[in-house]
Parts: C-alpha cells; structure tokens; sequence
C-alpha cells in the first residue's frame, strides 16, 4: 500500500581522486572523478527510515576513511540533525550491503530496528575468513561492522531478511541483486502516493551512465568494484531500470554526483541535501 514520505539524499563525504574505472567497468586511462558518498532519509508522521547509514570516523572507520580518501568527512550523525532528525528519532535503518560506508554507523540509532540480508551477513564473514591473500575481496568490508551487526541480531534489533519482501514497512519493499556489486545487495522500494515511486538503490549502480552508457549509447556497464560478476550487475541494473519503468531518474544513486544538484539542494558543512519530495508531513 503506498505511503508518502519526504526523501531527501544526505551527503556525509566525498572523494576526488577516484578513479573513472571504479564506477564503468572498462573505463581505464579514463581519470579521476569526485564520488560523494551518503545515504537516503525517509521519514512521515510515523516513521524516520534510513536506507544505509554511512560511517563513523573513528577507530577501524577512520582507518577506512583514510584507506579510500574520503576527505571531504562530516559524520553522518551531524548530517542528520542538520536535516532535522535526532539519531535517537530514527526508527528503522534498511541496510543495503554490508560495505564499511553503509553500515558503519550502526551503533549510532539506539531506537532503531535494522534490516539485512542474511546471504550478505553470512557471505561476508565467509569472506573475511579467507584470509589476507583474498583482500581484493573484502577490501571495502570492516570486520568491526559485520561484529556490530551480528551483536545486533543477538539483540533482536536487526531482522535478517530472505529475499525480496514486499511492504517490509509502510509504502516500502525490498528487492535484491545477487552476486553483483555485493554478495546480498538489497534495495528499497517506495511506493509513495502523491510522487510515485522511487528506488533507493545502494550500490546497484554508482552512475547514471552504469544505465545510459559510457558514450550515451543505452548500453548497461557494469560497475568497476564488486564481489560478483559483470553478468549480474548488468542484470542488476536491467532489474532496477525495469521496476521504475525506465526513467532512471527515479532510481536514487548515492554516489552520483548529479543526485546532489539542481535547486532542491541545499549545503550544510560543505555537504549537500537532496530532497526527492516533501510532504506536509516530513
């Protein structure tokens, strides 16, 4: 049943040394680019809902941070009471993949329930069991995460979920993208009433050119950085362009540098605040 919210984009980073290739598969020699990083806020009347929920930069975080250049940093917590929303308001946090900057702020919402795919939990501690010798794995996965999510299943706080569900809260589902840009990566699927629906994808793309092509050509490319196979983030891709019935626009892609322009955004900190729709109610 659709449900309106107010969605917005939060940025909490970015970097500006990344490499072209990390985001189209292929693109070599092309350059460097600037990736924002951030994470989706949903929130009405009844509910404030995150779809990931960026990291902390402290301890092993601010390890990963430095690992991959993020810089440009303001902590996520701060980003969400600029938005107007008190960590301890947030009632769910849907995380998409288990990557260090989705969900390294778990311990950050002390209300909140968390949602996980339970292949993407397992998968990753096979992953980090494997070794040093198996880093290109798991380079982007911090072991204190994937310990901070299972004291949260011990809890009975985060849910692990098989598979797609539909109306997993008011208005949104979720749907999944095996073994493409992470083992269990799921999505978030608003059905709002008065502005349609929009996808909150994760990772399942990092440019809206992964959908348009490299020259414009309409041909999928497939993310340069994942655990799965070009074939299924190809699939991945052709799945979530299909469930909004091809306007891409309404597919909400947290490391686009696009999503945060235009005049529905505003800067907080030298970081920037999307808005996708507002209600009365948000």
């Amino acid at each position: 049943m659709a449900e309106d919210y107010t969605i917005q984009v939060v940025e909490y980073g970015r970097t500006v040394d990344q490499p072209v290739g990390v985001a189209l598969y292929g693109a070599y020699n092309v350059g460097i680019d600037s990736m924002p990083y951030g994470f989706v806020l949903a929130r009405n009347a009844d509910r404030v809902v995150l779809v990931d929920a960026g990291f902390e930069a402290v301890g092993s975080g601010d390890w990963m941070r430095v690992k991959f250049h993020v810089d440009p940093y303001v902590s996520p917590v701060a980003m969400l009471r600029s938005a107007g929303v008190e960590p301890e308001q947030v009632t769910d946090v849907i995380v998409t993949h288990a990557h260090y900057d989705h969900m390294g702020s778990l311990g950050s919402f002390p209300h909140a329930r968390y949602y996980l795919q339970r292949q993407e939990l397992e998968k990753w501690k096979w992953a980090l069991g494997l070794g040093p010798r198996f880093s290109a794995i798991t380079a982007a996965c911090n072991p204190d995460d994937v310990a901070a999510a299972e004291r949260l299943v011990a809890e009975g706080r985060m849910r692990l979920l098989d598979g797609a569900v539909s109306e997993l809260l008011p208005g949104i589902s979720v749907d999944v993208a095996p073994n493409a840009h992470s083992y269990m990566l799921q999505f978030a699927i608003f059905e709002t009433r008065s502005f349609g629906r929009f996808i909150a994808a994760g990772d399942g793309a990092f440019s809206r050119r992964n959908f348009t092509g490299m020259n414009n050509d309409g041909a999928f490319v497939p993310q340069g950085f994942g655990v799965g196979s070009q074939t299924d983030m190809v699939l991945a891709l052709e799945k979530l362009e299909r469930l909004v019935g091809g306007e891409i626009e309404r597919i909400i892609i947290v490391h686009e540098p696009e999503t945060y322009a235009g005049p529905s955004v505003r800067v907080v900190n030298g970081m920037r605040i999307a808005e996708v729709c507002r209600t009365d109610a948000g």
